[in-house]
């Protein structure tokens, strides 16, 4: 093993923590600390709102890049630094990007240029968004609830979901790895399953008392033959059942 790398357990539980409010996978981690300099990988992972334009590139712009939002506008520093996102499908977009342990990121995201920049649900300013960046690689959940070009719009409610849901798995087919969501419209004890074709039990993805709100949680199907996984939730009487495929 490199010289320049260490592993940090998080929790050997396998189960998730809380970081910010949102539900982090936990996994071993690697970090870099070549130089004497510790970073970290943190994934930005964005819903945005169903009725913006497919064409439309999300991008995310902050201190890390002069507060460049796109290809439309230049940085703070009068270059551009265009962080574009990749659409990961659902209305989702995700990037991946190193920082330093223990700094202050700001930010927000824009579809290109800041008059296009993200509100409120009411259109209204909202403050930067803010995380620190932790020992460990992590992922970041945000959801933009509405863009400046599209003020009178409602995109989100800000209360709980209205009912139970469990979402189809993204990406599907999926190798290695898939990230599985479900809405919870109250505080629910939920178990989240995953079976093979002949009915065996192959994980247990989560157990456990669970908030309101939207969950996201990571089957990992590295040690797994290539074939047909059904992911099962139950929460309170409510059982739903989804088929994912991993191809190898």
């Amino acid at each position: 093993m490199p010289s320049d790398f260490y592993f940090t357990v998080v929790d050997g539980s396998g189960k998730w923590i809380q970081y910010h409010g949102y539900n982090i996978d936990v996994v071993y981690k690697r970090v870099n600390t070549t130089g004497g300099t510790a970073t970290a990988n943190v994934t930005l992972r964005v819903a945005v709102p169903g009725g913006t334009p497919l064409t439309d590139t999300i991008y995310v712009a902050g201190t890390m890049n002069f507060w460049d939002p796109g290809p439309g506008e230049f940085g703070s520093d009068g270059k551009h630094h265009d962080q574009p996102m990749h659409n990961i499908g659902q209305n989702r977009w995700e990037l991946t990007l190193p920082a330093t342990v223990g700094d202050t990121l700001k930010y927000k995201y824009a579809r290109g240029t800041w008059a296009k920049g993200e509100k409120g649900a009411q259109g209204q300013d909202i403050p930067n968004r803010v995380f620190l960046v932790p020992k460990t690689d992590a992922v970041q959940l945000d959801t933009v609830k509405n863009w400046a070009d599209n003020p009178a719009s409602v995109a989100d409610n800000d209360g709980p979901p209205a009912e139970y849901q469990l979402h189809q798995n993204y990406p599907n087919p999926f190798n290695p790895s898939t990230t599985i969501e479900y809405t919870l419209p109250r505080k629910s004890n939920v178990t989240l399953t995953v079976y093979n074709t002949l009915g065996q039990l192959v994980v247990q993805l989560w157990s456990g008392e669970q908030e309101a709100g939207l969950h996201e949680v990571r089957f990992e199907g590295g040690g797994l033959t290539s074939g047909v996984y059904f992911y099962r939730i139950q929460a309170g009487d409510f059982v739903q059942t989804r088929k994912s495929i991993l191809m190898k």
